[in-house]
């Protein structure tokens, strides 16, 4: 029960964050007023994969996450990968090159990390599986785009 509404309240968050309206402001913004004087969409998705992968962000520092956090970090992916495979209406196109590069990076930190030598079974299994998820929908993201 705990961890539901835990999880459903993080997960509505993530959809508000990465919604094609809020992103259509921010580059709207950035356009209006200067990237210097706005939040853009990479320092978004930059802080946002941050601040859910923590575990995994820094070599060096990589430690295991608990039930909870690799929920919200499946979570995450399903927000990102939508972005890249099967946009919303109206989501800005450079939402969707960013959400691809976001992904390509994360991978690179979730392959240091699986060799890092210091994940339990658990996060072991979900670093793998997340890196096949990223690259499954990078794949697609192509696949879409032709």
């Amino acid at each position: 029960p705990y961890h539901e509404q835990a999880l459903g309240f993080q997960t509505a968050v993530l959809a508000q964050l990465v919604q094609p309206f809020r992103l259509a402001m921010i580059r709207d913004g950035e356009t209006r007023y200067g990237a210097a004087n706005m939040v853009t969409i990479p320092e978004l998705f930059t802080t946002l994969t941050r601040a859910v992968w923590g575990e995994v962000w820094t070599p060096g520092t990589v430690s295991n996450a608990d039930a909870i956090r690799r929920d919200l970090q499946r979570a995450y992916l399903d927000q990102m990968t939508a972005l890249v495979v099967k946009p919303p209406p109206r989501t800005p196109a450079d939402a969707r090159a960013v959400a691809r590069r976001t992904l390509k990076d994360l991978d690179r930190r979730l392959a240091a990390a699986s060799g890092s030598g210091t994940l339990n079974a658990y996060m072991a299994a979900h670093v793998d599986e997340s890196r096949a998820r990223i690259q499954k929908a990078l794949d697609a993201g192509l696949e879409a785009e032709r």
